[in-house]
C-alpha cells in the first residue's frame, strides 16, 4: 500500500513509523494479546475504529488471533445510525470477521444521554465477551 507524505510516493510497510508499526510495537510492549486469543473489537463506524479494525486484521496472524467485530446502535442519530451499522457489518463480512451487532433505545430513558450511551455499550461489550469468549 503506497502512503503520500510530501507529494511523493512512501510504502508505507517498509517505513518504520507507520501505524501498524507503532501498534504492533504498542501490543508487544504492554503485552496485549496472547497468541490465539479471541479479541473483541468494538468499531462504531468513525475513522479511528474503523482504522483500528484495519491495523488488527493485519496483526491478527502474528499472534493467530480471532478477531470478532462489536457494534451496538444506539440509534441516536436515526438512519445515520443505522448506516453505520450496516457499513459495520459489510466491513466485518468483507474481512471475514464474525460480527455481533446490538440495536437499544437510550434516548427515552431519565439522566445523562451519553453516560446511558456509555452504560449500554460497556453492557453489550461484557456480554458479547461471555457469549464469545472473547
Amino acid at each position: 500500500m503506497k502512503l503520500w507524505v510530501e507529494e511523493r510516493a512512501v510504502d508505507e510497510t517498509r517505513t518504520p513509523d507507520n501505524l501498524a508499526g507503532r501498534a504492533l510495537s504498542t501490543i508487544s510492549r504492554y503485552s496485549m494479546f496472547s497468541p490465539e486469543q479471541r479479541v473483541g473489537v468494538a468499531v462504531s463506524g468513525g475513522a479511528d475504529s474503523v482504522a483500528l479494525l484495519h491495523v488488527l486484521a493485519e496483526l491478527a496472524p502474528q499472534w493467530n488471533l480471532s478477531l470478532h467485530v462489536l457494534h451496538l446502535n444506539h440509534g441516536l442519530r436515526g438512519e445515520h445510525s443505522d448506516d453505520d451499522e450496516e457499513f459495520v457489518r459489510k466491513m466485518a463480512a468483507s474481512l471475514r470477521l464474525a460480527y455481533t451487532g446490538k440495536r437499544v433505545a437510550v434516548g427515552n430513558e431519565p439522566g445523562n444521554l451519553e453516560e446511558r450511551a456509555r452504560d449500554a455499550r460497556q453492557k453489550f461489550f461484557l456480554e458479547a465477551m461471555r457469549e464469545h469468549g472473547l
